[in-house]
């Protein structure tokens, strides 16, 4: 079973057209193990700070508290909510490292 995955995506899901959206996949054998919130931080930090881009967002579906709670723990903020899905977003300027 693989750990899971921490991408960074343009453009998809169709929540975060026009920005760059970062995600997570975790097997469920390593849930609560903060590796998510270490991958998403990695990714993140990587996204504004290396390469630059101005705003970065990620989408949970309604109820998914694991997910807003990493989110919370990056320092996005919750921005729109439309057919059970939320999203979070940061721009660069409030980034802290």
């Amino acid at each position: 079973m693989p750990l899971g995955a921490v991408p960074l995506m343009p453009d998809a899901p169709a929540q975060v057209a026009g920005h760059i959206g970062i995600q997570w996949r975790m097997g469920r054998a390593f849930w609560g193990q903060g590796y998510a919130s270490e991958a998403a931080y990695a990714s993140l930090e990587y996204a504004l700070q290396d390469r630059g881009i101005g705003r970065v967002v990620a989408v949970t579906t309604e109820g998914d508290t694991s997910s807003a709670k990493v989110l919370d723990k990056l320092g996005m903020d919750f921005t729109a909510e439309a057919d059970g899905a939320r999203r979070y977003a940061i721009d660069l300027s409030e980034y802290q490292s």
